[in-house]
């Protein structure tokens, strides 16, 4: 069975805490911020800053006629975080000012932005790697939807937000989470951000957005739980890449044994996106027998095994000779003999064939 949490306020921190164990970690990787010092956010392009609540930052963001900004945050009880924050919302069309107050999961405000004419996405974190993204409209000031994920990115436009769907606690061992990719637009009513199985049921923040890999995912509940340590599941082997200023987005899932660089184009809607997938050659990128000697036996042994767990892609874009391709950077690893590989996007096709190769300067 899966460990389904209430909605109050202990069991919500429970789970919050149960999810977060080991998380610190991740916070090494952002630069350094300093409370009371406030930095425009008109779009989500500047890298997060380190989970550090204490170290909360004031935050901008504006458009022709809306001018939002988080201007105090104090303790209250009542949010699920312990922490309420306070926005300044200015209409320049009207000339009146207003507040509202944001009291949810939200442990720390990352980053507004203003999307559609009159909405304001806030960008918080709940732990280092639980993000919580909350949709205000601005003429009421009322909360539109609220939703926790992994490793949101916005799109160039700020319309869409891709993520890694939440994982639920569960029991431990004997499940494995497997990863699902979804995507939310941030122009469309709430209802529109659910698939059919769960409009249904009250607004929550979770099982929220369109499923856009792996193929045939419902975005239901627990649809990313497979009871068993040892049966095949999905991982991420990158974050998310939007290509230029378009509407497609890559990214790349590892499952069996093989990674895929999965390609999906939204411009046509989150319910309808055209999603491709392209096998990535191991042996194109890997060669094991170069480092043997380079690293411990017990290592060796298991990557022997499974030698696609020794590719982690760093970027994804188009090559500036080639619109019908996508040169992918890996991160560099003794047994990692390629850094860049160019793959060939064929239209309506789930093959790849490898353009280019550089061997890794080791």
């Amino acid at each position: 069975m899966i460990i389904t949490f209430g909605r109050d306020k202990r069991c919500l921190r429970l789970l919050l805490l149960m999810a977060g164990l080991g998380a610190i970690i991740a916070d090494n990787a952002f630069a350094q911020t300093t409370r009371g010092q406030e930095t425009p956010q008109d779009t989500w392009k500047a890298a997060p800053s380190p989970f550090r609540p204490d170290l909360q930052r004031k935050l901008s963001a504006q458009c022709d006629r809306w001018a939002v900004s988080l201007t105090r945050w104090k303790a209250c009880p009542e949010a699920s975080s312990n922490e309420c924050y306070f926005f300044r919302v200015e209409d320049k069309l009207n000339h009146t000012v207003a507040a509202f107050r944001l009291a949810n999961q939200t442990a720390q405000v990352d980053a507004l932005s203003i999307v559609g004419g009159s909405r304001v996405a806030v960008l918080g974190r709940a732990l280092p790697i639980l993000a919580v993204v909350t949709v205000v409209d601005l003429a009421s000031r009322k909360e539109i939807d609220r939703f926790v994920c992994g490793g949101p990115v916005p799109s160039p436009d700020g319309r869409f937000v891709v993520y890694g769907k939440f994982v639920p606690a569960h029991p431990g061992y004997e499940w494995s989470p497997s990863a699902e990719y979804l995507i939310y637009d941030l122009t469309t009513s709430a209802e529109g951000n659910r698939t059919p199985p769960n409009r249904g049921r009250p607004l929550d923040p979770y099982d929220v957005g369109w499923p856009l890999y792996p193929e045939g995912a419902k975005n239901i509940s627990g649809d990313n739980l497979f009871e068993g340590h040892d049966v095949p599941v999905h991982s991420s082997a990158s974050w998310f890449f939007w290509l230029d200023k378009s509407s497609t987005v890559a990214f790349v899932d590892r499952w069996q044994g093989v990674n895929r660089l999965v390609v999906a184009d939204v411009s046509g809607g989150i319910q309808r996106p055209k999603v491709h997938a392209y096998p990535i050659d191991t042996g194109a990128v890997v060669d094991l027998p170069a480092c043997k000697s380079k690293v411990a036996p017990s290592d060796f042994e298991a990557w022997s095994k499974d030698p696609s767990t020794l590719i982690s892609v760093t970027d994804i874009r188009i090559p500036p000779e080639n619109a019908h391709a996508l040169r992918l950077h890996f991160r560099e690893h003794p047994c990692v003999a390629a850094t860049v590989l160019d793959i060939r996007l064929v239209s309506g096709a789930r093959g790849n064939v490898p353009v280019r190769a550089e061997p890794s300067a080791q």
